[in-house]
């Protein structure tokens, strides 16, 4: 369960009168001003039809997004269900307005100060992903300092920006538990 206390939610629409189609856009919105991952939208396209399958979809995308950010699920629950009845208040109140585009926000904003972010190890582990490589010849007499193991063989090893190296998998592991190198302590990667 994330800082509760910490964590706001807003909803509110925009409408725009065009010569064009009716259409509706969802803009999920993440402020993390804490973490790396401080300013996240997700833009989301809607069908305008209240029964949609897209409503189901639109719900479960949410329930996951803030579980995903370690709100408690029952809250995500009702957090979602909200913004649906507001989507659907939103859609009934426009549903007769041709050529207008609706922009609604679902704004989340995550102020806990001591939040270990799944998210930015989740980025890390990405970045991390793109960089792993085959021991060279003079990386291969050398130990893994967390499993202790040698780095011969085609296991992928990968360094931290501190150049600290591991195996691949073993770091995974560790920044998954600790977001720190586990020579240096160095957490600014």
């Amino acid at each position: 369960m994330g800082d509760q206390q910490n964590i706001s939610y807003s909803f509110s629409y925009e409408t725009h009168l065009r010569n064009t189609y009716s259409s509706t856009t969802i803009h999920l919105i993440i402020k993390r001003p804490h973490t790396e991952q401080n300013d996240i939208i997700i833009d989301i396209p809607y069908a305008r039809d209240g029964f949609s399958t897209s409503q189901t979809t639109l719900t479960q995308t949410i329930e996951s997004l803030l579980t995903y950010h370690e709100i408690e699920e029952t809250q995500a629950r009702r957090t979602a269900a909200y913004f649906v009845s507001f989507l659907n208040a939103v859609q009934i109140s426009h549903q007769t307005d041709i050529g207008t585009t609706i922009d609604i926000y679902f704004k989340i904003s995550d102020n806990n100060y001591h939040a270990r972010s799944k998210m930015d190890t989740d980025t890390l582990i990405a970045n991390l992903n793109t960089t792993k490589r085959n021991p060279t010849f003079e990386d291969e007499n050398e130990d893994c300092p967390i499993c202790l193991q040698t780095f011969k063989g085609i296991e992928d090893i990968n360094s931290l920006p501190c150049n600290h190296m591991y195996h691949h998998q073993c770091i995974v592991n560790w920044l998954y538990t600790t977001k720190n190198c586990p020579i240096c302590r160095a957490a600014d990667f």
